[in-house]
């Protein structure tokens, strides 16, 4: 007889550190983003307001994207980005 057990384990969150360009701003906007990443203002928009945690904060009237944590969620994206 085959019993299947329920087992749950205790990862560790997995560490994720990259190493950006020294003239990579912190913060950019979606024009000066796109151009970095090679994704539109239009899709970072779109991705912005898809996903809650998707890395850009708003200051004022203008978005900023926060550069490395934008690559880092890009790279962890589940499946592909869809561009323009």
């Amino acid at each position: 007889m085959r019993v299947s057990v329920p087992l749950e384990l205790d990862l560790p969150t997995p560490v994720i550190n990259l190493t950006l360009p020294a003239d990579m701003p912190l913060m950019c906007d979606a024009q000066r983003a796109a151009a970095l990443t090679g994704i539109s203002p239009t899709t970072l928009r779109q991705l912005r307001k898809r996903h809650k945690d998707f890395p850009a904060k708003n200051i004022g009237r203008g978005v900023y994207y926060l550069m490395p944590e934008l690559y880092a969620w890009v790279k962890n994206y589940p499946g592909d980005i869809e561009t323009d």
